[in-house]
């Protein structure tokens, strides 16, 4: 049989693209803040966490990315102003 590659096709692609947007999870700062600390303290593996939340692994290092790089940032300019006494 051959398969049909028309408008019916990409119609059901569309509706499938509209379906995953319309089904993606919005994580609030809390929980987002809530998924790094528990990923920080260590106590289950990054991937266990991940299945647990429901999140892949990338996109719990770019919310680590997003969190502690600034906190980081902020630290390191606070040392940086204590040394030159401002």
């Amino acid at each position: 049989m051959k398969q049909k590659s028309g408008p019916d096709k990409v119609a059901v692609e569309q509706v499938l693209k509209d379906i995953r947007r319309q089904t993606r999870r919005q994580y609030s700062a809390e929980e987002k803040i809530r998924i790094v600390l528990e990923g920080l303290r260590g106590e289950e593996s990054i991937s266990e966490l991940c299945r647990r939340e429901g999140i892949a692994g990338t996109v719990l290092n770019f919310v680590c990315g997003a969190i502690i790089a600034p906190m980081a940032l902020s630290r390191r300019l606070r040392l940086a102003l204590s040394e030159t006494g401002r």
